[in-house]
């Protein structure tokens, strides 16, 4: 049986097929095992995510994984926006949700401090740059960083 990482590591690969026509940028895919199997896609765009493109997003991935047939078993598809106060996960996230409020608390402290909250200016691969509300910039290195959440921004 193919493990979960595999599973999502072939679906994502998948997904992004679909998404290069979309317009809409992927952010993680979930498979969960359970009483029933479900297949998470979390897709993104800086305007938000409407109904629509989850459907069409849906729509498009459905025939390709019918194609591949990457998931063993039945499952239950579901595409979705990240969430207004996501946890990050992967590296490329925190270029994808640049210039978006964040809130990083590191395993050690970073210039004093355990949690910071800014602006995500982006990724250099190694480290984070923050823009704080007193406009300090802050770079945390990722191997510091416990624990990256976007927050919601009214």
């Amino acid at each position: 049986m193919a493990s979960r990482q595999d599973i999502e590591a072939k679906v994502e690969r998948l997904a992004l097929e679909v998404l290069e026509a979309s317009g809409v940028s992927l952010v993680d895919v979930e498979y969960l095992r359970g009483k029933q199997n479900i297949l998470r896609v979390y897709i993104y765009h800086p305007d938000g995510i409407t109904l629509d493109d989850c459907e069409e997003v849906s729509r498009g991935l459905s025939d390709l994984l019918d194609r591949d047939d990457p998931v063993p078993g039945s499952y239950q598809l579901e595409v979705s926006s990240p969430g207004i106060e996501r946890v990050i996960r992967k590296r490329r996230e925190y270029d994808l949700f640049r210039g978006r409020l964040v809130q990083v608390n590191c395993k050690r402290p970073v210039e004093d401090q355990n949690v910071w909250q800014g602006v995500l200016l982006g990724s250099d691969g190694d480290s984070i740059e923050l823009k704080t509300a007193q406009d300090k910039r802050v770079v945390i290195p990722l191997e510091l960083v416990a624990r990256a959440q976007l927050v919601y921004q009214d």
